[in-house]
């Protein structure tokens, strides 16, 4: 079991790295440089179906792989990228995990987009702005204008998208007798 388990995790950690990789769209005019991409959705996926913490390590592994092979962001962006996701995932995969259904899939996604977004607040204030080089009087501006907006994006469009896969695979995984928990 746990062999199978290492693999459905790698598989979706290299698709999650491959979707960030590939696909980035700016969502916020004022901040093109905050691209949405749907890498979230294995990670979410993981977290169905191997647990919160299976997708946190699905979200931390995909990271890593971007920051050693594209991150034009550097190091604070992978960063942040592992943290935001890690509080979107994981959120989701603990309140699904309590009472798996579409129901809690649909409440853990909406809450873990607003923990992310909420928990990503004061790691811009505190660090990553700053690191950027922001001077502090613009950075709560930004962050009321341009990130809090795009993480609630962000956590509303992959909601979105992993929904009716996620409702989708798991109907086809249950009717082939595949379980993982």
């Amino acid at each position: 079991m746990q062999i199978r388990r290492l693999v459905m995790m790698s598989l979706l950690a290299g698709m999650s790295y491959a979707l960030m990789f590939t696909l980035q769209i700016p969502l916020i005019p004022a901040a093109p440089y905050l691209k949405f991409d749907p890498s979230d959705l294995p990670n979410l996926v993981g977290a169905f179906l191997l647990g919160p913490w299976a997708g946190i390590q699905i979200a931390l592994v995909k990271a890593a792989l971007f920051l050693f092979t594209k991150g034009t962001s550097g190091p604070v962006g992978s960063i942040m990228n592992f943290l935001s996701s890690a509080v979107f995932v994981g959120v989701a995969g603990f309140i699904y995990k309590r009472r798996p259904g579409a129901f809690s899939a649909v409440v853990g996604m909406v809450l873990g987009g607003i923990a992310m977004t909420l928990a990503m607040i004061p790691v811009n204030y505190y660090w990553a702005l700053s690191a950027y080089g922001i001077p502090k009087e613009l950075q709560l501006d930004l962050i009321k204008t341009a990130l809090a907006p795009f993480n609630l994006a962000r956590g509303a469009l992959s909601t979105a998208i992993t929904l009716p896969l996620f409702l989708t695979l798991s109907r086809a995984l249950k009717k082939r007798g595949f379980s993982l928990a």
